[in-house]
């Protein structure tokens, strides 16, 4: 029954408070029957309600409720109802900061109460490792939810909560985001909420424009990675990581993280709804962080709960049933009406479409209305369990793009496999003196490239075409090759001329624009049907990054964005290069028999 952690043996009935103790009531009159208990028994309600299908929740969802109850069961956590309570009074002596309950008691909602008890809850018992016995056991947690759950303001409540019981001295909060506008939203969040608190809570603070004073000298103040707030920061209240989203690197958490090591039960909750940037730093926590709960990736510091739809629901993204998946707020802070506004608007168009998606089910959409693949599309094709040693031996067609001096050129290997698509594997390369003038964040996405054997730094000022033919060569060694394309353009017909008088292998020169219309069409499609298995970054990258140029005939063009050379392109392309002398290969009679190098 259960998915993702072992909790066949445990009776969850007995976290059933609404069966087991009806009559339990809150300080504030709220019973556990309804919405708005307030105490750690909702917590537990949340998770069996979740596990039973009382509330209609995603995988990802599931699966941290499931690691929840699996970790009730271990005798090296504790779980200190004491505290969770003492964080949701503290909580219950805010109020809303904004919109139609302004100025209202700010009463937590189950999952709310689910969040913040994992957060402040769980300990390592006596039983641990020595070096983990009474410390906070997270470090790190990961909410994705979308938007208009009230997550900023829960952040703000985790903000307040965590400077107030901080054990050390002169904490200090951080607001960070990508930009300090984002940050100042947080941060004026909190400093509502503690200005309307309760007398016992306001009076604990000073509220400055740039900072929020604290006991015990304590402070809350803003950073972001635009200005240099962020250096020689060290952190030991909570730090707080606004709509991760739209990081496009991880150096604001990698700041953070490092100035938190040396503080006592540190804290950092990074939060957000997707994106666009379906290649950035957010989308990658997005996988982890649903990675964790699943219990794919091992972590025992890092929380993570993400409120999105399933695959599946994607294409049935118009059943209202599903819609409460990624807002678990839905019926409160989330008006059904103002969803149901926002889905009428978003089908107008497919720009529309991809904006409800992202915003309101929490799915990732790089969407442009050129864009050559649709990036949900290209994300169900990856199988990480993909080795290109495994296919020693096998039929292989060779795709080349190369570069014209200086920049990225892509070696494409594609594998028929017997479902009647194609796998697909990729090396490219880079000139080391290259690396000098790219801006920070291509700069990072290459080294990362290239510590995944992805990508080549060649020890040369241009493209080094020795060392593409030695890999070529190598392929026809291991592989059987049955052919191989080149980018006619940057010296590719030379360099076809040299690999067969140098190495005897034959090769197609292949002109770039219009004439490559058909195999784009097939890789299209390809990926659309599923028919197309990666496991490679900088392949999903390029091919998110391409666009799509129609022509007169109804024929198409894989193209670059003009307005931002950064998002390359090269591995699409030697795909679709690659594609085009499999498209050949498909005659009766081989090109090969009939004639030698060609242009198509």
């Amino acid at each position: 029954m259960w998915k993702y952690w072992d909790i066949g043996s445990v009776d969850i009935e007995q976290y059933n408070y609404r069966l087991n103790e009806p009559t339990l009531v809150d300080a504030y009159g709220f019973s556990i029957l309804g919405d708005y208990f307030q105490g750690y028994q909702a917590a537990h309600q949340y998770a069996y309600d979740v596990l039973t299908g009382v509330r209609v929740a995603g995988q990802a969802e599931i699966a941290a409720c499931e690691r929840y109850i699996y970790d009730l069961q271990r005798e090296d956590l504790v779980f200190d109802t004491d505290e969770v309570d003492f964080i949701l009074l503290i909580a219950n002596q805010l109020k809303h900061p904004k919109g139609a309950l302004a100025g209202e008691p700010f009463r937590l909602l189950p999952f709310m109460q689910f969040i913040l008890a994992q957060m402040f809850g769980w300990f390592y018992s006596e039983k641990a490792r020595e070096t983990l016995r009474y410390e906070r056991r997270f470090i790190k947690t990961s909410c994705f939810v979308a938007r208009g759950n009230s997550k900023t303001c829960l952040a703000a409540v985790a903000s307040i909560a965590n400077i107030l019981t901080n054990e050390n001295g002169s904490p200090t909060g951080i607001c960070a985001a990508s930009v300090t506008k984002q940050a100042r939203l947080a941060f004026e969040d909190i400093t509502k909420m503690i200005k309307s608190s309760a007398p016992s809570i306001r009076k604990r603070f000073e509220i400055l424009r740039n900072e929020i004073r604290c006991p015990d000298d304590g402070r809350i103040i803003i950073a972001s990675s635009e200005a240099d707030t962020l250096d020689g920061i060290r952190g030991s209240g909570l730090q707080l990581c606004d709509e991760i989203h739209a990081h496009s690197s991880s150096a604001v958490v990698d700041v953070l993280s490092t100035g938190m090591q040396s503080s006592k039960n540190p804290q950092m909750l990074m939060i957000s709804t997707a994106g666009t940037n379906t290649q950035g730093y957010g989308r990658e926590i997005f996988d982890y962080s649903v990675d964790v709960a699943k219990g794919a990736q091992e972590n025992d510091r890092f929380f993570s709960i993400v409120y999105t739809v399933d695959a599946g629901d994607e294409a049935d993204w118009n059943n209202e049933a599903v819609w409460v998946k990624a807002n678990p707020a839905l019926g409160h802070a989330v008006s059904l009406e103002g969803l149901r506004a926002a889905y009428s608007e978003a089908t107008r168009n497919a720009s529309a479409r991809a904006n409800f998606l992202t915003k309101h089910l929490n799915v990732w959409c790089d969407f442009d209305e050129a864009n050559y693949v649709d990036s949900s599309d290209l994300f169900k094709c990856r199988d990480n369990s993909l080795s290109i040693d495994d296919y020693v031996g096998k039929v292989v067609y060779l795709g080349l793009d190369i570069a014209s001096v200086s920049d990225l050129s892509s070696l494409v290997y594609i594998f028929p496999n017997e479902e009647g698509g194609v796998d697909v594997f990729q090396k490219s390369y880079l000139p080391e003196s290259a690396l000098m003038t790219l801006k920070p964040s291509l700069k990072s996405k290459y080294y990362e490239a290239n510590k995944k054997g992805e990508l080549i730094f060649t020890p040369s000022e241009i493209t080094d075409m020795e060392y593409i033919a030695n890999d070529i060569v190598s392929a026809s060694e291991l592989y059987d090759v049955q052919g191989i394309s080149i980018d006619a353009a940057a010296g590719g017909t030379k360099f076809a001329y040299d690999l067969f008088d140098d190495h005897q292998l034959e090769a197609v020169a292949v002109k770039q624009g219009f004439g490559l219309s058909e195999p784009a069409v097939m890789l299209q499609a390809l990926v659309k049907s599923g028919g197309v298995r990666y496991n490679s970054d900088l392949f999903e990258w390029c091919m998110v990054n391409a666009l799509v140029l129609e022509g007169s005939q109804g024929d198409i063009r894989v193209v670059r964005n003009k307005a931002d050379h950064s998002k390359k392109i090269d591995v699409c392309i030697a795909t679709v290069i690659g594609l085009s002398q499999t498209i050949l290969q498909s005659r009766k009679v081989s090109v090969y028999e009939t004639q030698g190098l060609r242009f198509i």
